[in-house]
């Protein structure tokens, strides 16, 4: 099966502050605007290289189907739910402080890609606000 994978978010640090309260969550960007026209499954590779923190934490790397709109450039439209994600939730876990790593997760999607897709990530804090570092990187493999 021909393919291609692209390297979406290179090996980086996401330090959280401990202002992000219990049950909220951050979302960062990591690719937007990919061209998923000619491609007829997606698969999400996250790697965490490292994870200080509390064991509430959750990160995760949703490709979402985008729609940009020529006549509102500035605005984004993206379905919220994601077509596939990958990730982990650190309360799956017994030991709190630096985890079995590294790790890798993987999401995959075989039907229903849409012409555009959107990466995000998005970083999440279950528990007790607490500082949180996590450092990771990730690709996207796309195949016809």
């Amino acid at each position: 099966m021909p393919g291609k994978i692209i390297s979406v978010l290179p090996k980086t640090t996401f330090p959280v502050p401990n202002t992000l309260t219990a049950n909220n969550f951050i979302i960062i960007p990591v690719a937007l605007g990919i061209d998923a026209t000619q491609w007829r499954e997606l698969t999400i590779l996250l790697r965490v290289h490292q994870f200080l923190g509390g064991a509430g934490a959750r990160i995760d790397l949703g490709a979402h189907q985008a729609a940009p709109s020529t006549d509102d450039p500035a605005l984004v439209f993206r379905v919220g739910t994601p077509l596939a994600t990958a990730g982990v939730d650190w309360t799956t876990y017994t030991q709190i402080g630096v985890l079995p790593l590294p790790l890798l997760f993987v999401g995959t999607a075989t039907s229903g890609l849409p012409g555009q897709l959107d990466l995000l990530l998005t970083l999440r804090q279950r528990t007790n606000a607490q500082a949180l570092t996590i450092i990771a990187s990730a690709d996207l493999a796309l195949k016809t």
